[in-house]
């Protein structure tokens, strides 16, 4: 399927992941894809997340405990999240 895709295409990765699937599942899709200039999306975990990161993913959407995690503090205030959201 991924062969098929074009640049008009999207992908989005969601943090549901089944255990039987390799953890760098996320990394090999978003590898197989690069050139073809797809608009990736991510809603992922913290490590998934940070796994892919390097491939500049057109829109990621961690959740306010997940941007917690990444910076491994309890974001409280508005300000807070978008501190860290704009890193």
């Amino acid at each position: 399927m991924i062969e098929k895709m074009h640049a008009s295409d999207a992908l989005i990765l969601v943090e549901s992941v089944l255990k039987s699937i390799p953890g760098d599942t996320y990394e090999q899709l978003r590898e197989r894809v690069k050139e073809k200039n797809i608009r990736v999306m991510v809603d992922a975990i913290k490590e998934l997340l940070l796994s892919i990161l390097k491939y500049q993913s057109f829109l990621i959407k961690p959740n306010r405990e997940e941007l917690g995690e990444i910076f491994e503090k309890v974001l409280e205030s508005e300000e807070e999240i978008l501190e860290c959201a704009k890193v």
